[in-house]
């Protein structure tokens, strides 16, 4: 949703200040605060560890995939032996020196925090290099589509006529439009048509329930629950004029134009999604949908496997003795189109 860029350099700016604060610990030092500082420092590893090995492994080829891990497996083992190697040695070589004069407590001290200056240090490396290298490129999906197949198979498979609501719609309006369309979800857009939430009828069923919000404390969803005595038509008259930036999802996932068919499977798969907009540039260009790729799936085994072609009953003025398997094969290949794309009621 954010990027590997926000989030990495957060992260190294977070790590580099808390490295420096314990560069800076003296006897005086207490365990709250030195907790506080451990668990700061905790947080801004987490924000850089996996994004950024993310981002890196994002960059590669797939074929090359199992060559990155090995690479990058390999550097976290010899980087972490090496980096405990050189802090230890920082450590015990400036305490030795430091004992004679400053005695044994300071002097240890004293090593601890020079070695970890000297992590601040590889630390500052770090920010600098995320600064520069890691980069949110929108155009990095287009360089992968040199030749731009990825691009003409998603637009011959999704919808172009994209329903959308303005951010300051309201749900009353969504209703409206999903109603009126036959649609169950439409993403919302700002005035330059970039995609700034998503909103489905799940949202609104949600805000009619009777616990319409998620609760970490239960005796807050107690009290919330025995407050609210309001019934389904009060509740449904309440929520017609909300915008439906307040109850939808903020930050709408998309996919971009130039992705591959698995990369639109993997984003719907993993986000429990029945659509998704498509975005070229930014902007909303088609809505792609679970059964639009199932369409397609079909379509793409059928074709040119007349053996393992589902037999489908033709026109009553086709002799299906005297059709080829060709003929057999675009036969039932249009009648599984025809029934895959007619609605079907539950």
């Amino acid at each position: 949703k954010h990027g590997p860029r926000k989030l990495s350099v957060i992260g190294m700016g977070l790590l580099t200040l808390t490295t420096c604060a314990f560069a800076m610990l003296n006897f005086d030092t207490s365990l709250v605060l030195l907790a506080c500082f451990y668990v700061a420092r905790m947080v801004a590893m987490t924000l850089v560890n996996m994004p950024v090995t993310t981002w890196g492994m994002n960059a590669l080829d797939t074929k090359l995939l199992n060559h990155g891990t090995s690479v990058n497996n390999t550097l976290r083992q010899v980087a972490g032996s090496l980096g405990t190697a050189i802090i230890i040695s920082v450590s015990t070589i400036t305490q030795n020196l430091a004992t004679p004069t400053m005695g044994e407590a300071p002097a240890m001290l004293l090593g601890i925090n020079l070695a970890f200056a000297t992590c601040a240090g590889l630390c500052l490396i770090g920010f600098i290099l995320t600064l520069t290298m890691v980069k949110d490129k929108p155009g990095e999906d287009r360089a992968k589509d040199t030749e731009g197949a990825h691009k003409n198979l998603l637009q011959s498979i999704m919808k172009t006529d994209v329903f959308s609501l303005p951010e300051t719609a309201t749900v009353a309006d969504a209703m409206k439009l999903f109603v009126g369309s036959h649609i169950s979800a439409a993403p919302i857009v700002n005035d330059q048509n970039e995609a700034v939430g998503f909103i489905s009828d799940g949202d609104i069923l949600k805000r009619l329930s009777p616990q319409s919000r998620s609760f970490v404390d239960p005796i807050l969803m107690i009290m919330n629950s025995v407050n609210d005595q309001r019934g389904y038509d009060e509740r449904l008259e309440d929520l017609m004029n909300v915008k439906v930036i307040e109850i939808g999802a903020r930050h709408s996932i998309g996919v971009s134009i130039h992705d591959s068919l698995p990369d639109v499977c993997k984003v719907l798969a993993d986000n429990h999604l029945k659509k998704v907009p498509v975005l070229e540039d930014g902007k909303i260009v088609g809505i792609i949908n679970r059964s639009d790729i199932t369409q397609y799936s079909m379509e793409a085994y059928l074709k040119g496997r007349p053996s393992d072609a589902v037999y489908c009953e033709p026109d009553d003025e086709t002799n299906p003795l005297e059709m080829n398997g060709s003929e057999q094969a675009n036969a039932s290949l249009q009648a599984a189109k025809d029934a895959l794309s007619e609605p079907k009621e539950s």
